[in-house]
This record gives C-alpha cells, sequence and structure tokens, in this order.
C-alpha cells in the first residue's frame, strides 16, 4: 500500500460515523454543564446510533434507581447484540474481554449494573452479575475480584471466597479484609488477627476510617475519588465504602479489629 492510499485510509476512518461520534462524546466529557454534557452524548448518538458509552454517559445521569437500572439492561441488551453479531462470545474471546477494545463498552455497561445492584442492596444479583464479568474477562480489568471476594463473604461461601483469593498474588487491603472478616465469621480468631495484622502493615490508615461515625461524610469522599494509592488513606476510604454493607453484617468484627490492633482514640 502506498502512501497516498494509507493517507485516504487515516483519512476515511478519521471522518467515520463512529469516530466522529467518539469526539463529541469527548466534547461531552468536558463540557461544563449536565445540560450540555446530554446534549452532547445525544449528538454523539445521532452521528453514531451505536455508541454504548454515548447512551452510558447519558444513563449515568438518571437519579431514579429503577429507571437507570431499566436503562442500563437495555443498553447492554444493545451491546450483547452488537457483539454476537461480530461473533464475540464465542469460545476464542470469553475469558479475553476487555483486552478486545470492541468489548470494552459491554463491559462498562455490566459494570455499572453491578454497581447499581450493589446500591439497591440486591446482593444475589451483584454476585451473579460479578462472577459473569470475571468469566467474561479473566484478567480482570475492572477490578470485579475485590467485589466478588466481599460478595463470597457476605453469603458465608468460604470455598469460593479461598478459590478466588488464591487466584491472585495480591495481598492488598481489599483483598485481605474479606477473608479476615471471613475467618471471623468462622470463629478463627487467631487467623483473623494475622490478617489483620498484615492489613494495619500494608495500610495503617484502615484501622481509623473503621472507626469513622461519619458515614456519609466518607462515602462522599469515596465518589469523589478519581484514584488511589496502595496503602494510603484512600485506599482505605475506598475499602471502608465498598464493604460497608459487609461490615453492617458484623458489627462485633469491629471490637474484634480494635482489639486485634490495640485501636486508642
Amino acid at each position: 500500500m502506498n502512501a497516498m492510499n494509507m493517507m485516504r485510509n487515516f483519512e476515511n476512518i478519521f471522518n467515520s460515523a463512529e469516530m466522529r461520534s467518539s469526539r463529541i462524546l469527548e466534547e461531552a466529557y468536558e463540557a461544563t454543564t449536565k445540560e450540555e454534557k446530554i446534549e452532547l452524548a445525544q449528538s454523539a448518538l445521532e452521528v453514531y446510533p451505536d455508541n454504548i458509552d454515548a447512551e452510558l454517559y447519558i444513563a449515568s445521569f438518571e437519579e431514579d434507581k429503577f429507571k437507570k437500572l431499566s436503562t442500563l439492561e437495555s443498553i447492554i441488551e444493545k451491546a450483547k447484540t452488537i457483539l454476537e453479531n461480530g461473533n464475540y462470545f464465542s469460545e476464542q474471546y470469553i475469558g479475553h474481554f476487555w483486552g478486545i477494545l470492541e468489548t470494552r463498552p459491554y463491559m462498562r455497561a455490566k459494570h455499572q449494573k453491578l454497581l447499581l445492584f450493589l446500591d439497591l442492596e440486591r446482593y444475589s444479583d451483584a454476585l451473579e452479575e460479578s462472577e459473569e464479568l470475571l468469566k467474561l474477562c479473566e484478567s480482570d480489568n475492572l477490578g470485579i475480584r475485590y467485589t466478588l471476594l466481599g460478595l463470597y463473604c457476605y453469603f458465608e461461601r468460604y470455598e469460593e471466597c479461598e478459590k478466588l483469593f488464591n487466584n491472585y498474588d495480591e495481598s492488598s487491603t481489599r483483598l485481605l479484609l474479606p477473608m479476615a472478616i471471613m475467618y471471623y465469621k468462622q470463629d478463627n480468631f487467631e487467623k483473623s488477627k494475622e490478617v489483620l495484622q498484615e492489613i494495619n502493615e500494608n495500610n495503617p490508615h484502615l484501622k481509623q476510617q473503621l472507626k469513622r461515625k461519619d458515614k456519609t461524610c466518607l462515602f462522599e469522599e469515596a465518589e469523589n475519588l478519581k484514584y488511589y494509592s496502595f496503602g494510603g488513606k484512600d485506599e482505605a476510604i475506598l475499602v471502608v465504602r465498598e464493604l460497608n454493607y459487609l461490615l453492617e453484617s458484623v458489627p462485633e468484627f469491629l471490637d474484634f479489629v480494635e482489639q486485634s490492633l490495640t485501636l486508642n482514640g
């Protein structure tokens, strides 16, 4: 292929409806008002109706959780149909989603549905969604393992807890705290204490975040986190927020943490 043909191909791709739609959506992300954001995202959809990310962005502004869930389910079905038409659900692709660019909008949509299930306290549905996401993307680029481990512990599916934890060579607070709670629920207090001490070495901020009474403020701080650092206060805030439902199911565990780590003040 000569240089002229390569240039024409590049121009065709750059000016395709899909690419123009993507650029408009980027403008929506950068817009300053909710109205501008939604209007631009709708424009992106008009240019390319299969822009799943544009639909997801519009859905993110829906405040009614049940309407949002219905919308997400419709978006997921649409995204699934697009992938089915491309034969992406064949055996060669299952387990490698996210690594394939075309699958990412579908994965993002399902992840948003998972988060909404958690928000609605539909934990059985959240567990099922988590398992499916992890099956589709074994490398777990979305960090589904953290959510799933907490849910396994919540439902006392301890064998699955052990198996999932052992699948990852990782000693992050997000994985260790559910394991500490699991051992506590099994009355294996010595093992739970060992894990808590490892957590404390990795992230000394967690013990203070667990003691916080102002949960509303903590949740807001977690929502505003764009990223977190391992061992940092931001990680501790994130962990307490995402495992709040599990912590509330074992209220005595916090006293055990205090005794195990000799918290004072």
